[in-house]
């Protein structure tokens, strides 16, 4: 599988909205086979100075575009690969 991962770090507010806080490189190659899946880090830097409103979580959006076929899954393993906001 050869793809390409972009993403976004997001503040989201208690209705639902969305707004896009940090943003990474776009189309970072992640390339992977059968007997080796990919490790990709992708640094998502802020876009400026930004206070997070009381009850409203941030998260991570990840965007991946691949070539391949029905029989590949997307796996992303937070216990193995943790995301987090330093």
């Amino acid at each position: 599988m050869a793809g390409l991962l972009q993403g976004d770090l997001i503040d989201v507010a208690p209705d639902g909205g969305v707004t896009v806080i940090g943003k990474s490189k776009q189309d970072v190659a992640a390339n992977s086979a059968s007997t080796h899946p990919t490790e990709v880090n992708v640094p998502i830097p802020l876009t400026g100075a930004y206070t997070v409103p009381g009850g409203h979580p941030i998260g991570v959006r990840l965007y991946l575009t691949f070539v391949g076929t029905s029989a590949h899954t997307l796996f992303y393993d937070s216990t193995k690969y943790p995301s987090g906001v330093s």
